[in-house]
């Protein structure tokens, strides 16, 4: 993954494609549909519900490399998701306590020092789902290769390919 695609996000915030379904910039308005969750928590919900599907259908499908490749970029483009996710995340929580009053509901740790860890856990998260883009890229890449023969096709290595 690019890091470019990082750097538009972090400067241009008015980009339109990237903006919040929300009708307001607080992200409070929630989705009535959805008993008032917030529309982006119910977005998140409804993709993780997704996937889940993907898997159990899949479980059960025969094997089709037009699959795997076609799973695979839905995969590369979910992680891109998720990193974004990580990113817009930590700019917000690492401002959260700007201007409000807020606590830590153990009443034993500083708040300050919390929301830095939190900020500092969703960096890791988003490394993590950078390694984790490049190694499903190169599935995506590797599986678009494999082909099926069938009767009458000349045999593989006869096209240019490896033996």
């Amino acid at each position: 993954m690019s890091t470019d695609r990082h750097v538009f996000e972090l400067t241009d915030p008015t980009n339109k494609e990237r903006r919040s379904v929300n009708s307001n910039d607080s992200g409070t308005t929630g989705d009535p549909a959805a008993g008032g969750l917030p529309v982006a928590v119910t977005r998140a919900n409804a993709g993780a519900a997704a996937w889940e599907d993907a898997v159990r259908l899949q479980r059960w499908a025969a094997p089709d490399h037009a699959e795997f490749y076609a799973l695979a970029g839905e995969v590369v483009r979910t992680l891109w998701a998720l990193d974004d996710l990580a990113r817009v995340l930590g700019r917000q929580v690492s401002g959260y306590g700007r201007g409000r009053a807020v606590y830590d509901d153990t009443h034993e740790v500083d708040p300050q020092a919390r929301l830095t860890d939190a900020v500092a856990e969703l960096a890791q998260l988003s490394n993590a789902l950078v390694v984790a883009e490049r190694a499903a890229n190169r599935f995506w890449s590797a599986i678009g290769h494999i082909g099926v023969e069938h009767p009458g096709q000349p045999a593989g290595n006869d096209r240019g390919g490896r033996a």
